[in-house]
């Protein structure tokens, strides 16, 4: 019987057009990665949303021009159910199956846009922004989850379609004289979430869900469908038929306590990386960059709301730009010097950032304004060139399958609670420190740059197991580095 290593290097035989655009099977397996994208642009739309409103003199108009803890609460009530809701997404996913959840979420973020819409007072704008966030952060982990099992990572989609379409809508409707110039963009969100709501009564589960749940026949008849024009005996669809089911047993022999993150020193190494990433994705300044745009600008001048709007769509665009760079950029370049050059980059930027707010403040010369804008564009490019490809994934390669899904759920809790700290304490601290707050920034990013330093070690183009030896052999030395790769399982 072939290991998973030879399974994964050999080419198998597969019943489908090299081309998917000519081929039945794929292009209904594209059909579907296009609806499940709905989901996570709705996430992608809710990302820039909120820094198009706070652009937006009848919105901040209407809810008595928010600011200071107020205006924290509002948009920290966005991530706030995550701390809570991260368990029960996981119960909903793997009890009811992929559809199910996708179904409930869906119907959650429509009904929260409603809310949204037309809402009366910061109550009920608070309350819209907490169910639909919870249902979005479900949302991009149920999308994410079956597009993987029913698609390759060539069609996974880019969320930052759904930013920019933000960005602009409310670009298009600042000039209206009326309640709809912010009415109309929240109740938007609800559009993909709707026609998501009906395609999913036609939508393909979780070929892994059905196999974990015994129903072998139901996930054979689907990934042949999709995957081989309907041809069972096709050797693809059986290796991943075989693929699927080792895994399941794998997972399922695999019982690791949380007390496993830190038992040895190189797990407690892999944590600190993993801690980092999800604090430093965060507490780096992207959040003043992307959500608290509008107050940062008008500290240095820049008030017109159109002009606010613009440079907030024109933004978008750049990050979707610059990320597309960084992704492709990620094996030739490596991993370590990525991170290296995004991080060091901030620090200059913020650093000059600091500068021009202050020389803005001392002087009101509107040349301050344009330069800090300048050092916004250039600052968000170099988070989005390794700091957006690498979150996510750079993590999951450095750690074992023993500790993967918990160590995951860690990173994912640490993201969810600096976002709710970050969120609400931005706007008090804009408010009464202004310029000088940058300085936080400078000084955290200074301590992210000595951690990538000294911690993060180059993945590219070595193997899980590998890694397993560069991190452990760091701390344990050579020969028990190699013994505790041993003691590890194959299927990662």
């Amino acid at each position: 019987m072939q290991s998973s290593k030879e399974r994964a290097n050999t080419v198998w035989k597969n019943n489908t057009n090299s081309r998917w655009w000519k081929d039945p099977g794929l292009r209904r397996n594209v059909a579907w990665v296009g609806i499940l994208y709905l989901g996570i642009f709705a996430v992608g739309y809710d990302a820039s949303l909120i820094a198009g409103l706070m652009a937006m003199p009848q919105w901040n108009i209407y809810f008595g021009n928010p600011s200071g803890s107020q205006l924290g609460n509002i948009t920290a009530s966005l991530y706030f159910p995550t701390l809570v809701l991260l368990p029960v997404i996981s119960y909903l996913n793997d009890q009811f199956g992929r559809r199910v959840a996708i179904a409930v979420a869906s119907s959650c973020i429509v009904f929260g846009a409603f809310i949204g819409c037309f809402a009366q007072n910061v109550a009920m704008m608070i309350a819209g922004r907490v169910i639909f966030p919870a249902s979005a952060s479900s949302m991009r982990f149920y999308t994410h989850v079956l597009e993987g099992k029913i698609a390759s990572a060539l069609f996974t989609p880019n969320y930052s379609i759904g930013s920019i379409v933000a960005s602009w809508f409310t670009f298009g409707t600042i000039t209206w004289q009326s309640e709809w110039s912010w009415r109309l963009p929240l109740l938007f969100q609800a559009l993909g979430p709707t026609f998501l709501l009906f395609g999913v009564i036609f939508m393909p589960e979780s070929p892994r869900w059905l196999i974990s749940q015994g129903r072998d026949a139901q996930a054979l008849a689907i990934l042949a469908k999709y995957h081989a024009n309907g041809d069972r005996t096709d050797e693809l669809v059986a290796n991943e038929m075989l693929e699927i089911k080792s895994h399941i047993k794998a997972e399922g022999e695999v019982s690791t306590s949380w007390g496993a993150l830190v038992k040895t020193p190189g797990n407690r190494r892999r944590m600190v990386v993993v801690t980092t990433v999800a604090a430093g994705a965060i507490l780096n300044g992207s959040t003043i960059l992307n959500v608290y745009l509008a107050p940062a600008l008008r500290l240095v001048g820049v008030v017109d709301p159109s002009q606010l709007a613009g440079i907030n769509g024109g933004m978008s665009i750049f990050s979707w730009v610059v990320a597309i760079a960084g992704a492709l950029s990620v094996d030739s370049l490596g991993r370590r010097p990525l991170w290296l050059i995004s991080t060091s980059s901030m620090f200059l930027t913020f650093a000059a950032m600091t500068g021009v707010a202050a020389g803005f403040t001392k002087t009101g010369d509107p040349s301050y304004g344009i330069a800090f804008i300048v050092m916004i564009f250039l600052s968000q490019g170099c988070y989005m060139f390794a700091w957006n490809p690498l979150s996510y994934s750079y993590p999951a390669e450095c750690l074992t399958f023993t500790i993967r899904a918990k160590a995951l759920a860690w990173f994912a809790w640490v993201q969810a609670a600096c976002l709710v700290f970050s969120l609400y304490v931005n706007p008090i601290a804009l408010e009464i420190l202004g310029w000088k707050y940058y300085g936080v920034y400078v000084a955290v990013l200074g301590v992210l740059l000595l951690l990538i330093w000294r911690l993060f070690v180059e993945t590219r183009g070595a193997t899980i197991e590998q890694i397993s030896v560069i991190f452990d052999y760091h701390c344990l030395g050579r020969q028990r580095s190699i013994d505790t790769l041993a003691d590890e399982p194959e299927i990662i």
